[in-house]
């Protein structure tokens, strides 16, 4: 089968660097999003059989955390 859905996203977000010495950083941050399907439409390769329709407003969202360290190596 070939797939499409269409449909809208938006994400956001942001995050703060700390210099924890001359050569090691920290770093945290995090985004949230939120995704809505409109539409489908799938394809048989084997038949061409179309199939498609709404996804009756599916929807979903996602979170991102993340913490790193940055540590410089050279001179």
């Amino acid at each position: 089968f070939d797939f499409s859905v269409t449909g809208s996203s938006a994400n956001g977000g942001g995050g703060v660097l700390f210099r924890v010495t001359p050569r090691i950083n920290f770093d945290a941050g995090a985004t949230v999003g939120y995704t809505r399907f409109s539409s489908y439409q799938a394809v048989d390769r084997q038949t061409g059989q179309e199939f498609s329709g709404s996804t009756g407003g599916a929807s979903g969202s996602n979170f991102v955390l993340r913490v790193g360290m940055a540590i410089g190596i050279g001179g």
